[in-house]
């Protein structure tokens, strides 16, 4: 009789330990961090950067799975978010924010990331560089945007969050692109940064007859690090007359709305849900400045509904605005 019992429960472990790690990959499978790693860039010692939004998502259509901890080395990243542990039910998501305080200067590196209720871990690497400098400075997350394969008949879109990461308002004073086949939106001459406040900038590359795969885009302003060079780059870029090149990932949603009537307003903060009505997410780390929002994380197949809320100089935030929703192919 003990035999069997010992035996009986040495099956019950086994068959148990086959259900582990067969929900293992079942989650590996299913979960997916967006971005998959951050280079927040040069950061003034001393200072936080915009924070960066990292958004964990159950791609799964009918299992649930649970977010146990968080984990991170330590450093000069941190890591902020909802209580844990958190069931993301299917096609549901959760935003984390990371930011980075260089206490010194010199590239540093790091990782974070989820662990789920059977061990599983999905990881995130950081970088980023400490740079010596005081006053108004102005970074961008990514510094580099890659375009991927665009054409005359197919451009491709890209956007970066650009972030005052000083103590002054910084204001844009020009920008010069090496290519013409690029346009940017929500980046212009004359827009001012407070202190912390971020401003995300699309830019479009449509190629011209030239066959240029790679240039920069250089922002002058008044911050004291200027200017400001972003580069990029385009896996195949076809002139005139050649053949189009489909876009690489869906289509970004190109949001906007009325500015609010109230004078103490600085911003807004974007929410995005998979249901209408809600629970919405945020998308916006940092109140942007402008009317209108670029969401360039959307998946195929899917429709996302979107709230907008403005935020005063107290950090007070008003109501939701009406909802939109946006399917995308």
């Amino acid at each position: 009789m003990k035999t069997r019992t010992c035996v009986l429960r040495g099956f019950f472990c086994c068959a148990v330990l086959l259900m582990l790690f067969a929900r293992d990959a079942q989650a590996q499978g299913s979960l997916g961090a967006s971005p998959s790693s951050i280079a927040f860039g040069n950061q003034a010692a001393g200072t936080t950067g915009a924070p960066v939004a990292v958004t964990l998502t159950n791609n799964d259509p009918t299992n649930t799975f649970t977010v146990q901890n968080i984990f991170s080395t330590s450093g000069p990243f941190s890591v902020s978010g909802p209580a844990l542990p958190l069931a993301l039910a299917p096609l549901q998501s959760m935003t984390v924010n990371v930011t980075f305080t260089p206490s010194g200067t010199g590239p540093v590196s790091g990782l974070f990331g989820f662990t789920t209720y059977h061990g599983f871990r999905i990881s995130v690497p950081l970088s980023g560089a400490g740079i010596s400098g005081s006053g108004p400075l102005l970074s961008a997350n990514p510094a580099t945007l890659n375009f991927g394969m665009a054409s005359a008949g197919a451009p491709s879109l890209e956007t970066t969050n650009l972030y005052n990461a000083g103590t002054a308002s910084i204001a844009v004073t020009s920008l010069l692109f090496s290519d013409p086949g690029i346009t940017v939106v929500g980046m212009y001459p004359g827009l001012v940064l407070a202190p912390g406040q971020t401003a995300t900038m699309a830019a479009l590359f449509a190629p011209g007859s030239d066959g240029v795969t790679a240039g920069t885009i250089t922002i002058g302003s008044t911050a004291s690090n200027s200017p400001l060079v972003l580069n990029w780059s385009v896996a195949q870029a076809g002139g005139i007359g050649a053949p189009a090149v489909a876009p690489t990932g869906p289509p970004p949603v190109d949001l906007s709305w009325n500015a609010s009537t109230s004078a103490d307003v600085i911003g807004y903060n974007v929410y995005r849900g998979l249901i209408s009505g809600g629970p919405y997410f945020l998308l916006t780390p940092v109140p942007v400045a402008a009317t209108n929002y670029v969401d360039a994380s959307v998946s195929s197949s899917q429709t996302f509904f979107y709230v907008v809320t403005s935020v005063d100089a107290w950090g007070d935030e008003s109501a939701y605005s009406s909802e939109v929703s946006a399917t995308i192919p």
